[in-house]
């Protein structure tokens, strides 16, 4: 699973004129499950992430005792082949984790999204951007380099734009669907797999690595693999439940909607992921709030 919680854990509370800390928009899920070799590399790299630069961040969940799970039914192969690792590490490094520190891509979907809120007259004005050198994020032997760069700026917004905005930046670093679950909602389904089918861990692998913005324009492949593995009625149940109940309904409701759609066109989805370092909020008189926001956004860095 990829970001996710890098990007689930993304519950905003409401500040007050003085600045403070938001923690980690999306930190818990953003670890792949495609390969050991994603098991491994990009678990090592998020891993680091949450360590030094995410201390509040959602637990991660426990990849390694699920790569554990899937070694020992030796169907790790047919899970490589399966979900086209070269594919899923190719969006991860491409878009979610650039190299380099380029923010032309991440600048054009702000500016989306400010597009977006003005025409909703959720937005009365938006300041400059104001991006900040490349800062290394401390590693250990063996794993991605990454490093962040800061981005300041402050909106003029009606309270619900507020709320619009940052759920909107809740959105970065999603690439699957397991992303957009909640660590608990991930524990959840393994523990239902376990009892009911210790075989279909696999294909909750396989669903949980899927494509998010596929899945959303068609859930029937990726569906029809588990429910293929997994046939009970309690099961299915279950996992209809799970699914209704998560961020999936709202993300996908987000992607289908209009600025969705712009940005998937724009080819600036996925979203490179950003964590919120700080928001200060500021009561106008005229029923309008302006915030001052800070965010980190990540990527790899250059050797």
């Amino acid at each position: 699973m990829m970001i996710i919680t890098f990007l689930k854990g993304l519950n905003l509370p409401r500040v007050s004129k003085t600045a403070c800390g938001i923690g980690a928009l999306a930190g818990g899920s953003l670890l792949l499950s495609f390969s050991v070799f994603l098991v491994r590399g990009h678990f090592q790299a998020l891993k680091d992430v949450r360590e030094y630069a995410l201390p509040l961040a959602a637990e991660i969940p426990p990849m390694e005792r699920r790569a554990r799970l899937l070694s020992q039914q030796m169907e790790l192969i047919q899970l490589e082949a399966s979900l086209r690792t070269g594919s899923a590490e190719e969006k991860l490094h491409v878009y979610v984790l650039p190299q380099g520190g380029d923010m032309t891509r991440l600048l054009a979907f702000l500016e989306s999204s400010r597009t977006f809120l003005e025409r909703r007259k959720l937005l009365r004005e938006m300041s400059s951007i104001i991006v900040g050198d490349p800062e290394d994020i401390p590693s250990v032997p063996g794993s991605q380099p990454l490093q962040t760069r800061t981005l300041t700026f402050s909106a003029t917004v009606r309270p619900e734009g507020r709320d619009q905005l940052f759920s909107i930046l809740e959105l970065s670093g999603l690439l699957t669907v397991g992303d957009v679950l909640s660590p608990d909602d991930v524990k959840a389904l393994f523990s239902l797999t376990e009892t009911q089918n210790y075989a279909g861990i696999v294909p909750v692998e396989q669903f949980l690595s899927s494509d998010l913005l596929s899945y959303v324009s068609d859930p029937t492949i990726p569906e029809a693999r588990l429910k293929q593995a997994m046939s009970s009625e309690e099961f299915l149940t279950a996992f209809r439940s799970l699914l209704e109940n998560s961020r999936l309904p709202k993300v996908r409701d987000f992607l289908k909607g209009d600025l969705g759609r712009t940005l998937v066109a724009q080819k600036l989805w996925p979203i490179q992921f950003m964590t919120m370092e700080n928001e200060s909020l500021e009561e106008l008189p005229d029923g309008l709030v302006k915030v001052d926001v800070t965010v980190k956004a990540y990527g790899r860095r250059q050797k």
